[in-house]
């Protein structure tokens, strides 16, 4: 595994991804709360481009007693990769996608670690 350059911790704007290639690999990398998650661009429900989708929080949904919809918003604590081609969600720190597409067979963006050296973004392959 060998570690690649792929910018200066500063230049990565919160929660908007930073295309990159990386031995013919189309990788997005985001940071979001000082950390940063790397992804390959690639959408495992039709092959879509993942990584160019936006990034929003969770919709939370608060119900009354009788189980009605009383209020929406979106979390400021938990976000989604929303790829652009079907709104397949798949969670900012895990890349495991949300609800039940698939069924028993998870939908996970392929991940790869980082690591921060001397104020730059590392993505080891």
């Amino acid at each position: 595994m060998v570690l690649h350059n792929v910018g200066k911790t500063n230049e990565f704007p919160e929660l908007r991804p930073k295309i990159v290639t990386i031995d013919g690999k189309e990788i997005g990398v985001y940071k979001w709360n000082d950390k940063f998650f790397a992804y390959q661009n690639r959408c495992y429900h039709q092959g879509g481009p993942a990584c160019e989708g936006i990034v929003q929080g969770d919709l939370i949904c608060e119900m009354d007693e009788h189980k009605h919809i009383t209020k929406k918003y979106f979390s400021t604590e938990k976000y989604n990769i929303i790829c652009p081609w079907h709104a397949v969600e798949y969670d900012l720190e895990t890349g495991i996608a949300r609800g039940t597409i698939g069924g028993k067979n998870k939908l996970i963006l392929k991940r790869y670690e980082t690591v921060i050296e001397n104020g730059q973004v590392k993505v080891k392959l």
